[in-house]
Order: structure tokens, then C-alpha cells, then sequence
């Protein structure tokens, strides 16, 4: 009979002895110290910051409190006023549909305006009737315009002794949607 040897089974110690596991368990703990102490920093700097807002609110002097109070008292006037600005429209936009109606040939004198009731007043110089029957229609055929009193026609000028130089002379009331424009 044949006496069989049975090898040997290694151990597993040899197997802790290799570097790369030590290696591993270093980086391991490196990993886990670095952590936690990242942790700790991080909660007490969360307590410093919360001390430095509690002496920020807590050591307002009363010039600053007289600052704030100021401001404040600005900034409610600041919105009041804007909320005026807001409902108010510009008289340039009626400025501006007059220049967009107007024909080349018509020159306006003076502008007069109504708030109250959205009423402007143009008294006016036109080349000829012509030109004055082309402004007309030009202002009937606008949607902001919700009636007008064309008045005072006058051929070659305007009242006694006035040199106006030929051309027709007229007085126009324009009566304006309120929806387009806001007068207050």
C-alpha cells in the first residue's frame, strides 16, 4: 500500500500578510478619521456662524436702528409713488398719436389738454381745404379718437389785423378714448 501524503492546507495568515491588504485597511481608516473629523469642524462652525448672526442682531446700535427706520420710511414712499406713476399716463403718448395723425401740410398752434374730461384742444393752420378735408378723415378713421369738434374755420387767416399768410385756419377738439389714455 501506498502511503499518500496529504499536502498541507496554507493558512490563512498568509494571506493577512500581504501588503496590499494592509495598504487597504490604512487607507480604510484615513478615509474614516478624515471623515469624522471633517464632521466635527463642520458642526462647529455651524456654532460659530449661529454666534456671529445672534451679535450681528444683537449689537444694533441706534444709529443703525435710526438708519433702518429711515429707509423704510423712504421705501413706503418710494411704492406710494409708484403706484401714482403706474395709473398715471404720460401726456406724450397723446403727443405721440397727434404726431402719428397729423398730415404734413397742417401745423397745430398750440395743445391744450383736459384731463379731467380726455379732451385736447388744437387750434390749427392747414394749406388749404383740401388738406383739411384729408386731416378730418384721417382723425374720423382713428379707433383712439371717440369724437371731435372741428370749429373756427377761417379762409387766408386768423383774426383782424393778424397776417397769417393764406391757408385755413381751424380750431379742433379732440375727444379721446379714457381706455387709451389715462388722464388724472
Amino acid at each position: 500500500m501506498a502511503i499518500e501524503i496529504a499536502p498541507k492546507k496554507e493558512s490563512q495568515l498568509k494571506k493577512l500578510n500581504n501588503p496590499v491588504v494592509y495598504i487597504g485597511i490604512v487607507v480604510f481608516l484615513v478615509i474614516g478619521i478624515i471623515y469624522f473629523g471633517l464632521s466635527l469642524l463642520k458642526g462647529q462652525k455651524e456654532e460659530e456662524l449661529e454666534k456671529a448672526k445672534e451679535q450681528l442682531t444683537a449689537e444694533r446700535t441706534p444709529e443703525m436702528r435710526e438708519l433702518e427706520r429711515d429707509l423704510e420710511r423712504k421705501a413706503e414712499k418710494i411704492d406710494l409713488f409708484g403706484e401714482v406713476i403706474s395709473d398715471r399716463r404720460s401726456s406724450t403718448e397723446v403727443l405721440k398719436i397727434i404726431e402719428g395723425l397729423t398730415l404734413p401740410k397742417v401745423m397745430w398752434e398750440s395743445l391744450d389738454m383736459q384731463y379731467e374730461d380726455s379732451i385736447v384742444s388744437l387750434p390749427g393752420k392747414a394749406d388749404n381745404f383740401l388738406t383739411l378735408t384729408h386731416q378730418y378723415l384721417a382723425l374720423k378713421l382713428n379707433p383712439s379718437v371717440k369724437k371731435f369738434d372741428l370749429t373756427g374755420i377761417q379762409l387766408g387767416g386768423g383774426s383782424e389785423g393778424e397776417d397769417v399768410g393764406g391757408g385755413v385756419t381751424f380750431d379742433l377738439k379732440l375727444h379721446l378714448k379714457e381706455s387709451d389714455y389715462k388722464f388724472k
